[in-house]
């Protein structure tokens, strides 16, 4: 069982793994935590091996566009699911209404059973920059060794 979930598809992330990762607003809310504002972000990749993968430092920076507003905020994950890159964003705060900012992870993974899931704030079409390609195919290779 491999699965990668992109942006808009965390409701089915979080309806099928609900303590892995916790998003941004309601649990019992559809579509609530889509709050992350449009723009470019610097995000950094905390995870070594994607960070040999790229051929790059641990913790050095890489850019990821969000062309549009409204993506799913993850607020924080279980101590099993691997941050492989996280960023300091904007987003819509729940609670004010306001824009606000946090540090946020951009792109998760776990275990499950035999398999593994991972999870990209950002999805991959338009808005994709060749640092969040590198991720995607690193991701995807890892998802076809299982």
């Amino acid at each position: 069982q491999r699965l990668f979930f992109s942006d808009w598809a965390y409701d089915l992330l979080e309806a099928t793994w609900p303590d892995k990762i916790e998003w941004l607003g309601s649990d019992t809310e559809l579509d609530a935590a889509q709050r992350g504002a449009a723009g470019p972000v610097n995000a950094r990749v905390v995870d070594a091996d994607l960070a040999d993968f790229m051929e790059i430092g641990l913790g050095d920076q890489i850019e990821v566009r969000f062309n549009q507003g409204g993506w799913a905020v993850i607020d924080s994950v279980a101590d099993d699911v691997d941050v492989l890159v996280e960023a300091d964003i904007t987003y819509d705060d729940p609670t004010t209404g306001e824009l606000a900012t946090r540090t946020s992870p951009l792109v998760v993974a776990f275990d499950s059973g035999a398999g593994r899931v991972v999870f990209t704030s950002f999805h991959n079409e338009a808005q994709i920059t060749d640092d969040a390609r590198d991720v995607l195919r690193f991701q995807l290779n890892q998802l076809s060794q299982l």
